[in-house]
C-alpha cells in the first residue's frame, strides 16, 4: 500500500539516506558531511515556508522523497507564484515501481490545490518529464573564452567587490532584476543561505555615482585538471547590468585577470552572447564540416509545464501577444498523441488574448509539453510546424501565430532547486 505525506525533522535519516545514495557525486558521505546534511534539511522543514518536502511510502517504509517549493516568477512582466518540484530520489532497492511518477502526479495535484498555474523543475531526465508534459525552456550556453580575447573598455570603472556578509545587497539588486526579466525568480531564502556560506564565490559589483548598484557579476576560480600549479580557470555563472556599459566594465574587469587567469568560463542563457567577441571561438579549436568552427557547448535548462492549457488565458491575461487579429481552435494533445486533453478557442486582437465562442480561422493540433514551451516563449511556432511537432489546417497563419506568441525575451531562470 502507498501514500505520500508530508515530510519533518524526526523523518531524516532516511531522507538522508536516499538522497545520498541518488545523488553521491554531490554530497559529502563522511559523517560529519552527512550531519552537515540533516542540520541544513532540518532548519529547511522547520524556518523556510517556500519549500514542502514529501516522501512516498510503501507499507509505511519510505521509498522515494521530493520536494515542492513555492517561487515567486516574473511571467510576461509580472511577478506570479509558481511552483516547482526538486530533489526527486528513488531508494536504490525500490525502483521500477513509478515512484518518480506518482510523486510528479502528487506534485501536480499539490500545485492545483495552491492554485499555482505553472510548474518548472531542472531535469535529469528530460524524456520522463516530456512524457509527463513538461517541456524544453531555454537552453544555457557554456563559452571557454580566452582573457585577450574580452573586449577592452579603457573608461574609469567605480567596482567593488561584494563580501559574503554584505549578499544582501545581492538579493535586491536580483530582486529589482527579477521584476524586468521574464522567467527569473525571486531567490529563495535557501538559496540565500547557500550564497552567504559558499567561500568559493566571489561577487564584483558596480556602482553609479549616488553609490547605487548598477550592475553585479558572480565568479570564481577553478584549478583545471592536469593543469600546473599557478593555472586556474574563472567561472563567471551570474550576471545582471542595467546598461551595456555596465556589462563593459565587469567582462574589463575579467579581462585584466590575464595574469593568473588562462581561461574564462561563462555560463549563460542568452543566445546572442557570442556576438561581444570578435573571437568568440571555443579553445578546445574543434569543428564540423567544412570548417565551422566551435564556439560554446550547450545544455538543457528548466523544463515548464503549463498545468491548465484553457485556464492559461485567464490566468495570464494580462499577457501581451503580437498585433495580429484571429481566432485559433487548439487541440492539445498527451504526449503519446493518441488523446486530446484539452479543446477551445482563443480569439486575439489588439495584443490581448481571450478565450472565444466564436468560428475559428485557423485549427491547432500539438501536445501539451510543446504548447508549454509555445506559450512561454521557448520555441517559435514555425519552427514546431517546421519539425512536425504541430499541425495546422491552413499553412497561410504559420507567420501570423508566430508572431502571436513571439517573445524578445526567452525565460531565463537561474534558479537551484
Amino acid at each position: 500500500m502507498y501514500d505520500i505525506r508530508r515530510q519533518h525533522p524526526d523523518d531524516l535519516d532516511e531522507i538522508v539516506r536516499i538522497t545520498s545514495n541518488a545523488f553521491p557525486t554531490r554530497r559529502e558521505l563522511t559523517p560529519e558531511g552527512i550531519e552537515r546534511e540533516k542540520r541544513r534539511l532540518a532548519q529547511l522543514m522547520e524556518d523556510d515556508p517556500e519549500v514542502e518536502c514529501y516522501g512516498l511510502y510503501e507499507d509505511d517504509v519510505l521509498i522515494a522523497l521530493a520536494r515542492y517549493y513555492r517561487f515567486r516568477t516574473n511571467l510576461f512582466g509580472r511577478v506570479v507564484e509558481t511552483a516547482g518540484i526538486g530533489s526527486l530520489a528513488v531508494d536504490l532497492l525500490h525502483k521500477k515501481k513509478q515512484s518518480a511518477f506518482k510523486l510528479m502526479r502528487h506534485f501536480e495535484s499539490w500545485a492545483k490545490e495552491n492554485e499555482l498555474p505553472l510548474g518548472m523543475l531542472l531535469p535529469f531526465r528530460p524524456d520522463f518529464y516530456k512524457r509527463l508534459g513538461y517541456g524544453f525552456g531555454s537552453k544555457f550556453h557554456e563559452y571557454r573564452i580566452a582573457p585577450e580575447n574580452i573586449p577592452i573598455y579603457k573608461t574609469e570603472m567605480h567596482l567593488q567587490l561584494i563580501k559574503p556578509s554584505e549578499i544582501e545587497w545581492i538579493a535586491e539588486y536580483h530582486k529589482k532584476k527579477t521584476e524586468q526579466t521574464h522567467g527569473l525568480n525571486h531567490k529563495l531564502k535557501r538559496e540565500l543561505r547557500v550564497l552567504q556560506e559558499d567561500r568559493e564565490a566571489r561577487y564584483v559589483a558596480s556602482f553609479d555615482e549616488d553609490e547605487n548598484m548598477e550592475g553585479y557579476l558572480r565568479f570564481r576560480f577553478q584549478k583545471p585538471q592536469e593543469a600546473g600549479c599557478f593555472s586556474q580557470h574563472l567561472i563567471a555563472d551570474e550576471w545582471f547590468v542595467d546598461s551595456p556599459k555596465v556589462l563593459r566594465k565587469l567582462l574589463e574587469f575579467i579581462r585584466r585577470q590575464s595574469d593568473q587567469v588562462e581561461l574564462v568560463i561563462f555560463h549563460t542563457s542568452l543566445d546572442d552572447f557570442h556576438l561581444l567577441f570578435d573571437n568568440p571561438l571555443d579553445t578546445s579549436g574543434e569543428c564540423i564540416p567544412h570548417g565551422n568552427v566551435k564556439t560554446n557547448t550547450q545544455y538543457t535548462g528548466i523544463m515548464y509545464k503549463v498545468f491548465s492549457f484553457e485556464q492559461s488565458f485567464r490566468q495570464f491575461e494580462y499577457r501581451r501577444y503580437g498585433e495580429e487579429h484571429l481566432a485559433i481552435a487548439f487541440e492539445v494533445l498527451d504526449e503519446q498523441e493518441e488523446d486530446v486533453l484539452e479543446s477551445f478557442t482563443v480569439g486575439f486582437q489588439g495584443a490581448k488574448g481571450m478565450l472565444a465562442a466564436q468560428t475559428p480561422d485557423v485549427h491547432v493540433r500539438l501536445k501539451g509539453s510543446d504548447f508549454s514551451s509555445l506559450f512561454m516563449g521557448s520555441v517559435r511556432f514555425h519552427s514546431l510546424v517546421d519539425f512536425g511537432l504541430a499541425q495546422i489546417d491552413d499553412p497561410g497563419y504559420i507567420q501570423s501565430i508566430d508572431r502571436l506568441f513571439y517573445l524578445a525575451q526567452r525565460p531565463q531562470c537561474n534558479s537551484d532547486f
